[in-house]
């Protein structure tokens, strides 16, 4: 590449030199004006509380002088210029404009600081001495870092990068004013009731100086940080209202802290006001697409500061109202959930009934506080037994209050049927109907035992087929254990209907499902329903269940199954029914493991002695 060649890059690269420079003393020059204009206007509101008006002419021109200043600074050094045709900005016309602009005002900021000073030394107002040797301080800094400016050669000024310290070229202008540091004074007339605790993080001490003493007047708590790593140290050991967060800060800046908030989960809602000299229409986007809740410049307008402050805190109380309103409604509905629980546990049978020659079990496990399962035991007349399990769709409250009418309406109406599976569950399949909306219906198995005879006569409607088992050898259950025919009034059982025996010979006993019955209750009105009667004999063990214990999940999310409930069931036939369903249930436990469990989950057992 020729020296023609590389030219035009050199160029680009000392106009970027020279932007960047300017850039960083726009910033570098708003640090001593920052300290200007804040002490001044606190020292404006102390002089018209305690009466000294004959301070407040030459405060005001002080005032005055540093807003003159900041416009010159912000207009010498305006981002457009840095940005568009003027990046080549010659250095001669800079240094001129600094001279003839900047002068005037600095001299006035110092002038009227010195005789403020004697002024008050001689009448002993110690609190107007600290915060005026401030102002005296900075704008003398000030100058000494205009006159650096203006002596800069060209080429010493292409000589700085991004990364140089200007500063150090002025003397270190982030010390200004750090050797006076006035106590905290009980202001009169100030409200001091407390309205936030609010964290103030730059590392300018005059900076964190000025913006704590001004939000403290305002009535905040405030607490400061002089770097990002501190902030985020003081924010683990402390609640904070709302943070007000420098952007240009040495090692971790104001964007690298704000992302270490929105990232915490317990920081993250923490409204943050992001501060700086730099109030460039990319930086203030940057921070608010990073989370930050609003953008202030600096030096601060104190109504602007005021508003933005009380906007941020309005908010964040009212979210926290919103979420204690919340957190009320559902403690409210938790707690009616649980009397709904009590009220739902005493639908089911306290224990099981005493029968001769039979043992019965039973057990509920709701998914949610409420659940939709439903099985009860009825003692009837004649010796008869009744024994039903549902499920009603759905899950919670309207599942629950489906289910408290399933079993309303079994009660009233079981008796007046006498004996007639059929009738029973169609009546309760035409009342479920009129009073379910569209979608709603419940799985039910209902049957009875004649104690005399070891009759069981059921109807399954669209429900899990209960398993029925019988101990036995290769020769089979016998022509003893087969299937009765039942006259029913909506219709008859046929010679197919209710499935078959089969044989499992690793716990020799055989099973048989219990299918006969119809659809599912409440779906549609006018359904016909057929009923089986089963001759039983000692031993046999029936299980009635509901979907969630075969479909309960592992981790690899298979179900639990009817093969291995069929197992379990095999392995403890010779147990009673109060230690066989407490097998199942375990064996389901130990299958989902840490799998939460998603369905109610119901077992009824019967075993005949």
């Amino acid at each position: 590449m020729t020296g023609d060649e590389e030219a035009p890059e050199e160029l680009l690269e000392a106009a970027r030199i020279r932007r960047d420079f300017l850039a960083h003393m726009r910033h570098e020059l708003r640090t001593p004006l920052n300290a200007i204009i804040g002490y001044g206007e606190m020292l404006l509101e102390d002089a018209a509380e305690q009466g000294r008006r004959a301070f407040i002419p030459d405060l005001e021109k002080i005032r005055v002088s540093g807003q003159q200043l900041l416009a010159l600074v912000n207009d010498i050094l305006a981002p457009a210029k840095m940005r568009g045709g003027e990046v080549n900005l010659d250095l001669e016309t800079f240094r001129a404009n600094l001279r003839h602009e900047l002068r005037t005002p600095l001299n006035a900021i110092i002038g009227y600081s010195e005789m403020l000073l004697e002024d008050a030394a001689e009448q002993g107002q110690q609190g107007f001495i600290a915060d005026l040797l401030q102002i005296h301080t900075a704008g003398e800094r000030l100058l000494a870092l205009t006159d650096d400016l203006i002596n800069l050669s060209k080429t010493e000024a292409d000589k700085i990068s991004p990364g140089s310290n200007v500063s150090g070229v002025s003397g270190g202008i982030r010390d200004v004013a750090s050797t006076v540091r006035p106590p905290n004074e009980n202001r009169v007339g100030r409200p001091k009731a407390e309205r936030g605790f609010l964290l103030v993080v730059d590392d300018s001490e005059v900076n964190r100086d000025i913006l704590s003493r001004r939000l403290e007047r305002e009535g905040h708590t405030v607490a400061v940080a002089e770097s990002g790593a501190e902030a985020l140290q003081m924010m683990r050991a402390q609640k904070f209202d709302l943070v007000l967060l420098d952007v240009m800060m040495p090692e971790m800046d104001g964007h690298e802290v704000l992302e270490h908030l929105r990232g915490n989960e317990a920081w993250r809602d923490i409204p943050v006001i992001m501060i700086s000299a730099l109030d460039e229409l990319d930086s203030i986007v940057r921070c608010i697409e990073m989370g930050a809740e609003d953008y202030l410049p600096k030096p601060f307008n104190t109504v602007l500061l005021r508003a933005r402050i009380g906007a941020c805190l309005e908010k964040k109380r009212l979210r926290e109202a919103q979420l204690l309103q919340q957190k009320a409604e559902e403690e409210r509905l938790m707690c009616e959930l649980e009397m709904a629980a009590k009220v739902q546990q005493r639908l089911f049978p306290e224990r099981p009934p005493e029968v001769a020659g039979l043992e019965l079990a039973g057990i509920c496990y709701p998914a949610r506080v409420v659940g939709g399962d439903y099985y009860d035991f009825l003692v009837l007349d004649r010796g008869q037994i009744g024994i039903a399990i549902a499920d009603v769709s759905g899950k919670a409250m309207p599942a629950a209050l489906l289910m408290s009418t399933v079993e309303a309406s079994l009660r009233s109406q079981v008796r007046s049927t006498h004996g007639c599976l059929t009738e029973l569950v169609a009546s309760l399949n035409n009342l479920l109907h009129s009073w379910t909306s569209a979608g709603n219906y419940v799985t039910f198995f209902y049957a009875q035992f004649s104690e005399k005879q070891r009759l069981l006569t059921y109807v399954n409607a669209g429900h899990n087929p209960p398993m029925l088992m019988r101990p036995g050898t290769a020769q089979g259950p016998g022509k003893a254990s087969g299937r009765v025919r039942s006259h029913s009034v909506v219709g008859a059982v046929g010679e197919g209907a209710g499935g078959g025996w089969t044989e499992d010979k690793s716990v020799r006993a055989f099973t048989r499902l219990l299918t006969t019955g119809g659809p599912v209750l409440g779906a549609f009105r006018g359904f016909t329903y057929e009923q089986e009667t089963i001759q039983l004999q000692s031993g046999d063990v029936l299980v009635a269940y509901t979907d969630g214990v075969t479909e309960a999940l592992d981790p690899e999310q298979e179900q639990f199954g009817e093969s291995r409930l069929q197992a379990v069931m095999g392995a403890g036939a010779h147990l009673s029914a109060e230690e066989l369903m407490g097998n199942i249930v375990a064996g389901v436990r130990e299958w989902s493991r840490d799998v939460p469990q998603f369905d109610d989950m119901t077992v009824v057992v019967l075993k005949v002695k």
